[in-house]
């Protein structure tokens, strides 16, 4: 792999680690807050904050993955099953009890070791994981973006080794290197014929807020926000992409991305970006579901947008780059993994 500079087993444990931890992670974690999870869904999410733990620190961590562990197995008698809980919910539930009845012994042992204490109550404790988890998702963000910067300056003739190893890698590069080439897409080729994009960023999350991808028309005074997904279940897309363009309609909150933004801009597109082939009826319908989406929110239903792999293509073929070619085989490849899973 010397054309692109890094070595095969690293570039592949990177993405390994955003597939498999870090992305059902973050996944969980917006469902966590947005809608609620279940209890088993609720001791996964927990299962792989300990898994991000130790591959963060590459050991375990005894204490932190001790206290999750005790939780996990003692969820059961706080929580009833089939019903969902968010943070405010959850902590509702449990009693404010001292998570350990030799609390005052253990703390000064802990802080000994240079730690920070553990919390004193059950409720304190959700508050303790869920910091945990937003800071693994910042770490997620932060992966993804250097992914989007890796594909802004590569050069066409390193794409083939890079191809060569999605194939040699489905199972484990699909999602991870998915998100960040969608995202880079929109600011480096849509952006050629829709002029809003091309100040895209993302992944960013703002006010505990995750987009995918935003930018600004800052001539036309026009924002533009999409929901990227690696997955044929699109549906609650909708939902996510209306929050987030509701919420960038809000100049002081569009100024936390945007330090230049002093009044509100409008939505120009508030769109969901697929890798996957979508059927003309099925892509209509969600389309029209996107639409009804927004107007419940107030936005305006000609903002809504949904890009599939064909649209992906389209514009490849009429963008400008010389390395065209090569783009439009990676994203191809990337396609065939995916519709074959």
């Amino acid at each position: 792999m010397s054309e692109i500079e890094l070595k095969e087993e690293e570039f592949v444990e990177v993405l390994d680690h955003l597939e498999k931890i870090l992305w059902p992670l973050a996944e969980f974690a917006e469902r966590f807050h947005s809608e609620g999870l279940r209890r088993d869904e609720l001791k996964h999410l927990l299962d792989l904050l300990k898994q991000a733990i130790k591959h963060s620190t590459k050991r375990s961590d005894l204490l932190i993955i001790a206290t999750i562990s005790w939780f996990q197995q003692n969820i059961d008698a706080y929580l009833p099953s089939g019903i969902t809980f968010s943070p405010k919910e959850l902590k509702d539930r449990l009693p404010p009890d001292p998570l350990y009845p030799a609390i005052h012994v253990l703390r000064p042992f802990v802080r000994s070791l240079g730690a920070p204490p553990p919390p004193p109550t059950l409720k304190e404790l959700v508050d303790e994981f869920d910091a945990l988890i937003e800071g693994f998702t910042n770490e997620l963000n932060r992966h993804t973006q250097v992914l989007i910067r890796f594909f802004d300056v590569v050069k066409p003739e390193s794409i083939p080794p890079i191809i060569k190893l999605i194939e040699k890698n489905p199972g484990k590069l699909r999602g991870s290197l998915g998100e960040p080439l969608c995202i880079w897409w929109l600011g480096r080729v849509l952006s050629e014929s829709k002029k809003v994009w091309g100040l895209t960023r993302g992944p960013i999350k703002v006010d505990k807020t995750e987009i995918d991808a935003v930018s600004v028309d800052v001539k036309e005074k026009r924002v533009a926000v999409a929901e990227v997904k690696v997955t044929k279940q699109l549906d609650d897309a909708c939902r996510q992409v209306a929050e987030r363009v509701k919420r960038l309609m809000d100049a002081s909150f569009l100024k936390k991305i945007f330090k230049f933004v002093e009044e509100p801009y409008k939505p120009s597109e508030a769109a969901i970006v697929t890798l996957y082939r979508l059927n003309d009826g099925y892509k209509r319908e969600l389309e029209s579901k996107l639409e009804g989406t927004l107007e419940g929110a107030g936005v305006d239903r000609g903002c809504a947008t949904i890009y599939d792999f064909n649209d992906i293509l389209k514009s490849i073929n009429t963008w400008g780059s010389k390395g065209k070619d090569r783009y439009r085989e990676l994203f191809e490849t990337l396609n065939k993994i995916l519709e074959a899973t």
